[in-house]
């Protein structure tokens, strides 16, 4: 946001230097980028007015002008513009002037004729932004007065103050929000200059329909008839609005725009001769269609938010104005002139999806407008139209639908908590005295303070926090003690390992991985593409549209991620995160359940190409290795299960959920093909979550002595159907043998001619000891028989070989 340091001062009741003003902003909360001068240094730059102009006698290309200085003081100066200029006031360096770069105008002679001066351009006197061809001379309207310097005509002892606005402070996002912020901090409250009622009992016999009251709960309006738009808009409104960043237009415009800086209220205007029947507010229909310009119309989409009168829509609702009603400065004399609030939901993602991008609909779709300042801004409009324009007003028709005007926001703050929060002591007196001057009504209850939120602030004061931030910015966050006391730490001797998250991240990079850090907030359509049956947390105030929901999974951040590389040919890529998803669910406070996860994506060739070894892709065992390493930690590999399961988002026959002592802990898998081409991902790519509450603390395992009794290996090839998982072959033996079964070990899985088709051959490894006795054969088959019995038992197998 830009501002004139000027414009701003009008509504300081206090006196500062523009650095206190940096300070003060800065302290608010907001950043001040940088403070550009509206024009560099220079004097003696006069208002002059061309009474005659004649050739020079003795040069063809120059010409000899005389130009009026004051009443008293005439001068030549020559030049080689033309006589277009007779009669009209311009800029003169006269003799003595400084140009900005530190020239001395003199008087010179040319071809034997003095010159006592020259004429300015806007390049030369580096005035910001005045005029895009800055190259031509300056010409003043015809109420400038002869012989005034041209800095106070153009208001040139001002500087541009240029603020970032964080997304927590849109009250302060024009100058009347930003001067009661800065005075605030003053102990001062703002003053209300703009108490200009416009009484007028005047019925010029138009009415408003609201259709839909959720979306639109108010709506302002009043008729000026017989207005003069034939006018030039007053120097000082153009050069305020340019210096925020707005183009002068014409007459209407500017005050439009003037107002919307000032108040922070869109102020929407029609022509209400080509406006028929009464205005309506409602929600288009099918194949309806608005002109946007005079060859040019847009379809508007089934349920968009749109203003209409009785032939035709003439706007989508707090975005973009249609052409029909449109005033026209030549013929345009009775005006219709709305101040509106309308519900942020119902107009979010409109801008977007008819490609408006403009200040107006990044406000209106994120809730940024005071809901009480509508009758303020309308008043503020006519003000100027009447001053500028003439013209004869009508009264306000007021539509108000108290039923969905937003909510009086009221906030507990606790003291305890307060105090908690902050760390030190502020006396009760302090902290009302604070609420008051921030705007906050307050009644103090017990331990508590039922707090009402002024009405500039809802869009972005909703909890206790959010007080508690307020307070301790004000208060200073410099004046904030250092607490460097020491205090005892009781040690609780507990019974378990906790695995804490920097072992499992050490271990995950030991492994090749790198930890990313990327935003909770994702894009809609990717995470639906991944997640199709599962309803994300939106965003009401999003940064933008690629970051409207709140991340169900990191997969999604996981595969833009990969994506990004891809396109850059990265061949190989592991890379993990930390941190909270959330998903609706009702059982939890606002209806959000939020889960810590540790989470990993695998894509690519596990190794680089070379004369002894073959490029080989990366597959699901490599990342399963990945996460049973990890999952292992603690050293209770037993406890942990892997069952395959049905899930959208992943390969159908390559995912399996994971399982502690029965407990859902996590899932690994490949994403789904189908999901992989409709983002145009390359290669396959291999992703786990684990849900990293359920996972951190384990039991220690225990430790027992080495034994010196060796251990019996036996093999065991079995043929079973590919729709059994290996997980369950294991499982069958480790019930079946237990107390002997010191490790079992899948070393070989074969699919061939030999072996009949949808079945494939696996080869198992019992590794068996008896920690007291040498085992005899006759006990190791007993074993040996009683896990293939159960193998048999469980699943139709066939058994090849045992050795």
């Amino acid at each position: 946001m830009n501002l004139s340091e000027i414009w701003l001062r009008e509504y300081l009741s206090i006196n500062l230097d523009l650095n206190e003003i940096i300070n003060r902003i800065t302290k608010i909360g907001l950043e001040v980028e940088k403070i550009i001068p509206v024009s560099m240094k220079f004097s003696g730059i006069k208002i002059g007015k061309v009474i005659s102009c004649k050739q020079h006698p003795k040069c063809k290309k120059l010409k000899i002008f005389l130009i009026k200085i004051n009443n008293k003081n005439i001068i030549n100066v020559i030049s080689d513009y033309d006589k277009s200029l007779i009669n009209k006031k311009i800029a003169v360096a006269v003799n003595g002037s400084i140009l900005p770069n530190r020239t001395i105008v003199e008087k010179k002679f040319l071809y034997g004729y003095e010159s006592c001066g020259i004429f300015c351009t806007y390049d030369q006197l580096k005035i910001f932004g005045l005029k895009e061809t800055s190259k031509d001379i300056i010409v003043l309207d015809k109420n400038a007065i002869i012989g005034e310097d041209i800095k106070n005509y153009f208001f040139l002892n001002d500087n541009i103050i240029c603020i970032k606005v964080s997304h927590n402070r849109c009250d302060c996002l024009n100058i009347i929000g930003l001067s009661r912020a800065i005075s605030s901090e003053y102990n001062e409250l703002l003053e209300n200059k703009l108490i200009n009622k416009i009484n007028s009992t005047k019925d010029y016999g138009f009415k408003i329909k609201i259709n839909e009251p959720e979306a639109c709960p108010k709506y302002l309006t009043r008729k000026i008839k017989y207005i003069n738009l034939n006018v030039n808009t007053p120097i000082w409104i153009s050069e305020r609005i340019r210096r925020s960043g707005f183009k002068p237009k014409n007459i209407i415009i500017d005050i439009i725009n003037y107002v919307f800086i000032e108040t922070g209220q869109t102020i929407k205007i029609f022509d209400a001769d080509k406006i028929s029947g009464n205005i309506t507010v409602r929600f288009s229909k099918e194949k309806e269609s608005m002109m946007i310009s005079k060859n040019k119309k847009i379809i508007i989409q089934k349920n968009t938010l749109v203003v209409s009168d009785k032939n035709s829509i003439i706007e989508i609702a707090g975005i973009l104005l249609g052409y029909s009603a449109r005033i026209d400065s030549k013929t345009t004399i009775n005006i219709i002139i709305s101040s509106v609030l309308y519900r942020s939901k119902f107009l979010f993602g409109n801008s977007v999806k008819y490609c408006i991008n403009s200040d107006l609909a990044y406000r209106n779709e994120r809730n940024m407008i005071d809901p009480n300042i509508q009758h303020l801004a309308i008043n503020r409009a006519t003000e100027l139209i009447l001053r500028f324009c003439c013209g004869s007003p009508g009264k306000i028709i007021n539509y108000i639908n108290n039923k969905f005007l937003p909510k009086k926001i009221l906030i507990k703050l606790y003291k305890k908590k307060l105090y908690e929060i902050l760390g030190f002591f502020i006396s009760k007196k302090l902290i009302e005295n604070i609420l008051l001057l921030l705007g906050y009504k307050y009644e103090f209850i017990k331990n508590y303070w039922k707090v009402s939120v002024p009405s500039w602030r809802m869009c972005n004061v909703k909890i206790e926090e959010d007080l508690i931030s307020d307070i301790s910015r004000f208060y200073g966050f410099e004046k904030i003690p250092i607490d460097l006391s020491y205090k005892k730490i009781k040690y609780n001797n507990c019974k378990y390992n906790i695995n804490t998250l920097n072992n499992a991240k050490k271990l995950l990079t030991n492994r090749g991985y790198q930890e990313i850090i990327s935003y909770t907030f994702v894009d809609k359509n990717i995470q639906n593409i991944i997640h199709p049956n599962k309803i994300p947390v939106p965003i009401i105030n999003p940064i933008s549209t690629e970051m409207s929901v709140l991340r169900l999974s990191f997969f999604t951040n996981f595969i833009q991620t990969i994506l990004y590389n891809q396109n850059r040919q990265t061949k190989y890529i592991k890379i993990f995160e930390s941190g909270f998803c959330f998903s609706k669910n009702k059982k939890y406070k606002l209806g959000i359940k939020q889960s810590f996860f540790i989470s990993g994506a695998v894509s690519g060739f596990k190794n680089v190409e070379s004369w002894y070894s073959k490029q080989r892709e990366i597959d699901f065992f490599d990342i399963k290795g990945d996460v049973e390493t990890l999952l292992y930690l603690n050293g209770n590999s037993s406890d942990f299960e892997f069952k395959t399961c049905k899930n959208k988002e992943f390969h159908p026959g390559k995912n399996s959920k994971i399982f502690f002592k029965k407990k859902y802990v996590g899932i690994i898998g490949e994403i789904n093909p189908n999901i992989q081409n409709k983002l145009d991902i390359k290669n396959r790519i291999f992703v786990f979550e684990l849900l990293w509450d359920n996972i951190k603390n384990f039991y220690v395992p225990k430790i027992y002595n080495i034994s010196d009794i060796p251990f019996n290996y036996r093999d065991i090839s079995i043929v079973i159907s590919n729709k059994i998982p290996i997980i369950e072959v294991i499982k069958i033996c480790k019930d079946s043998i237990k107390k002997e079964l010191i490790n079992i070990n899948i070393f070989d899985i074969y699919q061939g001619k030999e072996i009949k088709k949808g079945h494939k051959s696996i080869s198992i490894r019992l590794t068996l000891q008896n920690k007291n006795y040498n085992m005899t054969n006759l006990e190791i088959n007993s074993i040996l028989e009683k896990c293939i019995c159960n193998l048999k038992k469980n699943f139709l197998i066939e058994i090849r070989t045992i050795c």
